[in-house]
């Protein structure tokens, strides 16, 4: 073979040299761009194309004769050869080639092999910017993903802060709940110490009242007594000195006593005095006379120291009414400082569970809010979490399918330590959330727990408080009746002073009387 044929140089134009040197630069550094870790391999078209080295030209049959066109069949050839192929467009142009001469053909696969490395070069920049505007975005979502987890924190170290701030002021509001309580105890306390009081004070006024009914007793007994006094004196009267003429009844000279029984007329034990009669004058013997003085200076003394009695009597039956006036008032007081007391504690108590009950209920709505709003962020966090590491693994798959320099055990190798990595973030993110479950269970049981506590403990007060209003009720019936009975004995006590005072009047009346006549008959005589 000439020397023509062997260096491709001597024949080519320097033009075709360059076209082929920039070629061949321009396919180096598409497979330098190729090596490229984070890009992709392969064509972008996903199109092989096959480059073969130079080959020797294939020989083509010679045509039939000068006057034969191609592709025309040869009718004259023997009925044992074989017909000519038919050569179509394609078939002559593949045959030039194969024919053309070798600079020609290296200029032609060179051109072809330059409109391929730039295709290849077009489709790799579209693809290294796809992936360059990925990688951006990626970063972008992580950026926003920190910052929305640091925010997240910050809210849930707020509510936090809050849910302790609002269990200190429960806690708060619990123990002044408790003193309260002892408070309500101690006046409770107080309150039995006061009725056992009262109760022995009552002992004491029915002791007194029990007194009062004997002196009653003994005070009528000597009404009875002063009456017979003042029987005999007027039938010692009427022995001694008749009289002129009837004195006046006492319900004439007396005023009638308002509520007493009008005064019953003594009868002569003699008869009856005719209204004409007037009975002479028997002058007495001086040891009758002196009998008769002496006996009535007697009686006068015994009627004088009945009279004191009576007095003592009265004074002392005025004063144990005046004690029992003041303790009745006393009493009336303080039932009515109870009653006052008792509602007030009644409203305190009613209050104070109308609003330790609100804070519950605000403190159970807040917290099922804030559980609300906590999985609702965690959810979202763990979603935006898997999904940036869902997105990080993609990124390094790809990488790793690109990259052509590292081995396939470092890249199994930091796949599976990027798998675990995302496992262990599910896992760490899901015990989070079920602590987090827990921890708001354990919250929703002791709220739970603290609003049956309170449920009883108002149960048990309402209880204790109506057992206590019952007890109060009766009490203030049984001060009542006592008040009545206390208002009847009085009534009957003022009765039988009105009757004392009316007899007492009418003795006075007839001593006065009587003392007149033994005047009279002492002159005359």
């Amino acid at each position: 073979m000439p020397q023509s044929m062997n260096d491709p140089s001597a024949e080519c134009p320097s033009s075709t040299l360059a076209d082929v040197r920039t070629s061949s630069e321009a396919e180096a550094s598409a497979v330098v761009q190729a090596d490229r870790p984070g890009e992709p391999r392969g064509s972008a078209t996903g199109v092989e194309a096959r480059l073969d080295s130079p080959h020797a030209p294939r020989e083509l049959p010679a045509p039939h004769g000068p006057g034969v066109s191609p592709g025309v069949k040869n009718d004259t050839a023997g009925a044992g050869e074989a017909p000519h192929a038919v050569f179509g467009e394609e078939d002559w142009d593949r045959a030039a080639l194969e024919t053309a001469p070798l600079p020609e053909r290296w200029r032609r696969h060179a051109r072809e092999l330059a409109e391929y490395l730039r295709q290849r070069q077009r489709d790799l920049d579209e693809r290294e910017a796809r992936l360059n505007s990925h990688a951006a975005k990626l970063e972008h979502e992580d950026r926003l993903l920190r910052l929305l987890w640091s925010q997240r924190v910050e809210e849930w170290e707020e509510r936090r802060l809050e849910l302790a701030r609002r269990e200190a002021e429960l806690d708060q509001r619990e123990s002044s709940l408790r003193r309260r309580e002892e408070e309500l105890q101690e006046q409770a306390a107080a309150m039995r110490t006061r009725e056992e009081v009262l109760d022995q004070r009552e002992y004491q006024i029915g002791l007194g009242e029990f007194d009062l009914a004997g002196r009653r007793r003994e005070w009528e007994s000597r009404v009875r007594a002063f009456e017979e006094h003042s029987r005999d004196l007027e039938a010692l009267a009427a022995v001694l000195v008749p009289a002129e003429e009837p004195p006046p009844p006492m319900a004439e000279t007396l005023p009638q006593a308002e509520g007493c029984p009008p005064p019953v007329e003594q009868e002569n034990p003699r008869g009856p005095i005719a209204p004409d009669f007037r009975p002479a004058i028997v002058p007495a013997s001086p040891a009758e006379g002196s009998d008769a003085s002496e006996d009535l200076r007697s009686r006068e003394r015994s009627r004088a120291e009945a009279e004191a009695q009576a007095n003592h009597l009265r004074h002392r039956a005025e004063d144990l009414l005046r004690e029992l006036e003041q303790d009745r008032d006393k009493l009336r007081r303080e039932s009515r400082d109870l009653r006052n007391r008792w509602a007030t504690l009644e409203r305190q108590l009613l209050a104070d569970w109308t609003t330790r009950n609100r804070v519950l209920l605000e403190r159970e709505r807040g917290l099922r809010t804030a559980a609300a709003k906590n999985q609702a962020v965690l959810e979202a966090a763990q979603s935006l979490h898997r999904r940036a590491l869902e997105h990080r693994t993609a990124a390094e798959e790809l990488l790793a399918r690109l990259s052509g320099r590292a081995s396939r055990a470092a890249l199994r190798k930091r796949l599976s330590r990027l798998r675990r990595a995302l496992k262990a973030a599910y896992q760490e993110r899901a015990d989070a959330a079920e602590q987090k479950l827990a921890e708001c269970r354990r919250i929703h049981e002791e709220t739970s727990a603290l609003q049956e506590a309170v449920a009883a403990e108002w149960r048990r007060h309402d209880a204790a408080l109506t057992e206590r209003r019952k007890e109060l009720l009766d009490q203030a019936r049984e001060l009542a009746g006592r008040e009545e009975q206390f208002r009847l004995a009085e009534r009957d006590w003022l009765l039988e002073r009105r009757k004392y005072e009316t007899v007492e009047l009418r003795l006075l009346t007839e001593i006065h009387r009587l003392r007149e006549r033994l005047r009279e008959s002492r002159g005359q005589a």
